[in-house]
């Protein structure tokens, strides 16, 4: 085994990997032991002791527990896809999926609030789309004036 500097080499694909790792950062391969450092010398004061941990948890990182952060943003997807666009309740009902199989029984109200949402922005759509519809085929558009002339288009009097 040999070092560099403070790193120990791999001996399969040559990476330098910290002196407390248990298995290479590029291959995967476990690293040989350290050899025992040579003894402190007399009068030197000695470090703070090397944490002794199991090998599984040299390995990964502690996993953090997000789902208060995806119960938060599912209830603001849920709100979007009432003010906005139903697509983000769609995000709201998945998010609601993934927190119920987390355990929580929070994710089922924000699957049941989602789904409320999704039905009800597309039924306000289809509403809207139909009374559009309708003005349209009697010669009425939504950005003309009662009655009255397109703003947009000049008028020409007949002759």
């Amino acid at each position: 085994m040999s070092e560099t500097g403070d790193r120990i080499t791999c001996p399969k694909c040559k990476a330098n990997n910290f002196p407390s790792s248990a298995v290479c950062w590029q291959c995967g391969e476990p690293l040989p032991r350290q050899q025992a450092a040579s003894p402190t010398p007399p009068g030197a004061q000695p470090g703070p002791p090397t944490p002794n941990w199991p090998e599984d948890q040299r390995a990964a990182p502690p996993r953090r527990d997000n789902t208060q952060t995806l119960i938060i943003l599912g209830f603001v997807c849920a709100v979007l896809g009432f003010c906005c666009c139903p697509v983000f309740a769609i995000v709201g009902i998945i998010l609601g999926v993934v927190v119920q199989q987390r355990g929580n029984v929070t994710g089922t109200w924000l699957i049941i609030v989602s789904s409320l949402v999704l039905v009800a922005s597309v039924a306000w759509i289809l509403l809207n789309v139909g009374k559009y519809l309708q003005m349209m085929q009697k010669g009425q558009f939504p950005w003309m004036p009662p009655g009255g002339q397109n703003p947009y288009v000049p008028h020409v009097p007949p002759q």
